[in-house]
């Protein structure tokens, strides 16, 4: 399947879309929007968030997207705040010692940031995955 994200696509095996209410639920997710709320505060907005699980076709490894429309921190005080979230971001919630969470976009004229961290650890996943799969059984009609 391809998911696409502000224009981006990725061509994954599964995509899920993290709800607020299990992002609220999970001590991780709860902290990391805590603190892009306070490091963005003018611009955090979870309607205009998103915070997206991927399960990639080439790795054995779920990924996670971090994405937010309106984004126009794009100066240098900025990128030193971006930094220390996506430090925090793969602190949390990536394998130890593996490929560092990047920046896929940062678009000043569309206002636009994604975050791709690519390889998440498996507790992690393990606990959010079951959250997300309940959800979407949940939300659809019987």
């Amino acid at each position: 399947m391809i998911y696409e994200i502000y224009g981006v696509k990725f061509d994954v095996k599964r995509a899920f879309e993290i709800p607020w209410d299990v992002v609220d639920g999970d001590e991780d997710l709860s902290y990391l929007w805590g603190l892009f709320e306070r490091l963005f505060p003018y611009h955090a907005e979870r309607r205009v968030a998103k915070i997206v699980l991927l399960e990639p076709h080439e790795l054995p490894c779920w990924a996670l997207l971090w994405g937010c429309h309106n984004f126009e921190h794009v100066e240098i005080v900025d990128l030193v705040k971006l930094t220390t979230f996506m430090a925090e971001l793969d602190e949390r919630l990536s394998i130890v010692n593996s490929l560092s969470c990047y920046v896929k976009l940062l678009d000043c004229d569309s206002e636009t940031l994604l975050i791709v961290c690519p390889e998440l650890s498996s507790g992690f996943v393990g606990r959010i995955l079951p959250k997300l799969i309940a959800s979407e059984l949940k939300s659809k009609p019987q």
